[in-house]
Protein backbone atom coordinates (compact mmCIF):
# COMPACT_ATOMS: atom_id res chain seq x y z
CA UNK A 1 0.00 0.00 0.00
CA UNK A 2 1.23 3.58 -0.95
CA UNK A 3 1.62 6.12 1.72
CA UNK A 4 -1.38 8.73 2.36
CA UNK A 5 -0.17 11.21 4.11
CA UNK A 6 3.47 12.06 5.30
CA UNK A 7 5.16 12.25 8.45
CA UNK A 8 3.76 8.97 9.79
CA UNK A 9 7.47 8.08 11.41
CA UNK A 10 6.20 11.11 13.95
CA UNK A 11 3.07 10.23 14.57
CA UNK A 12 3.86 7.01 15.92
CA UNK A 13 6.06 8.48 18.25
CA UNK A 14 8.86 5.79 17.84
CA UNK A 15 11.68 7.04 17.66
CA UNK A 16 13.79 10.35 16.56
CA UNK A 17 14.27 12.19 13.06
CA UNK A 18 15.33 15.42 11.87
CA UNK A 19 12.19 17.62 11.13
CA UNK A 20 14.23 18.32 7.68
CA UNK A 21 12.87 15.05 6.45
CA UNK A 22 9.97 16.08 6.53
CA UNK A 23 10.10 19.42 5.98
CA UNK A 24 12.34 19.57 2.74
CA UNK A 25 13.28 16.52 2.05
CA UNK A 26 10.60 14.89 0.82
CA UNK A 27 7.83 16.27 -1.60
CA UNK A 28 4.12 16.26 -1.43
CA UNK A 29 4.44 13.39 -4.15
CA UNK A 30 3.11 9.85 -2.76
CA UNK A 31 5.82 8.59 -5.16
CA UNK A 32 7.96 10.28 -2.57
CA UNK A 33 6.78 9.05 0.47
CA UNK A 34 6.76 5.30 -0.81
CA UNK A 35 10.57 5.32 -1.78
CA UNK A 36 11.01 6.72 2.07
CA UNK A 37 8.94 4.24 3.44
CA UNK A 38 10.72 1.35 1.14
CA UNK A 39 14.39 3.17 2.21
CA UNK A 40 13.87 2.93 5.76
CA UNK A 41 12.47 -0.82 5.47
CA UNK A 42 16.05 -1.52 4.19
CA UNK A 43 18.09 0.49 6.71
CA UNK A 44 16.30 -1.19 9.45
CA UNK A 45 14.93 2.03 10.84
CA UNK A 46 11.49 0.91 10.45
CA UNK A 47 9.50 -2.14 8.71
CA UNK A 48 6.76 -1.42 6.12
CA UNK A 49 3.09 -1.07 7.94
CA UNK A 50 0.90 -3.30 6.84
CA UNK A 51 -2.92 -3.04 8.41
CA UNK A 52 -4.50 -6.27 6.47
CA UNK A 53 -7.20 -4.46 4.27
CA UNK A 54 -7.36 -5.17 0.97
CA UNK A 55 -5.30 -2.72 -1.31
CA UNK A 56 -6.48 -0.47 -3.94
Amino acid sequence: KQPENNGGYNALGFGKTDPLVYDQLTADNPIDWTRWQVLNCYAGRIGLINSGGESK
